[in-house]
């Protein structure tokens, strides 16, 4: 993440937890990244720099899980290979900020398993460390996934939102 035209990236620091995406296959201009991922599990992102002369904007976003760049978020340089299993309409609902739109009927159309690993996505993003092997290999493909194993399932807050969302997930899931 760059503010100058050179390419040279930022002194960009996480205060609190969270971790920065390494090197992504198609993600650089002329040798420099152009496009770096941050997850911020809990905390904010830092800037601090002297004589600050940017000559060029920085965006700032969501990751956009249904447009095809989770596998730029992946662990290592290639596809991850759980996400083609589940298919890409399944990210769709990742998102901070689930969609009130959401209807049971678009839920329905997801596996058991597939309603599994949504409804756990706020808890993957915040770092916990899953117990079920199905789960945690699901996640650990994603450079964001850092669990912390001190990290209590009842210590994670979630927004209204979010366990609204769940609730209607868990709704669908016994319905199955």
């Amino acid at each position: 993440m760059s503010f100058y035209e050179s390419g040279n990236a930022a002194d960009w620091k996480i205060v609190g937890r969270g971790t920065f995406s390494g090197p992504k296959r198609g993600l650089y201009v002329n040798g420099k990244p152009t496009i770096r991922f941050v997850q911020i599990q809990d905390g904010y992102l830092s800037l601090k720099q002297r004589n600050f002369k940017p000559d060029k904007d920085i965006s700032i976003g969501e990751f956009n899980w249904s447009m095809g760049w989770h596998n730029r978020m992946c662990t290592s340089a290639g596809a991850c290979p759980k996400t083609t299993e589940v298919g890409d309409n399944l990210f769709q609902y990742f998102r901070t900020q689930p969609s009130e739109y959401v209807t049971d009927e678009m839920l329905a159309k997801l596996t058991k398993n597939e309603l599994k690993i949504v409804r756990n996505y706020p808890y993957a993003i915040r770092g916990y460390q899953f117990k079920t092997k199905m789960l945690a290999d699901f996640y650990k493909q994603f450079f964001w996934y850092k669990p912390d194993e001190t990290l209590q399932i009842t210590d994670v807050k979630l927004s209204a939102e979010e366990e609204a969302f769940i609730n209607k997930l868990k709704n669908v899931e016994a319905q199955k």
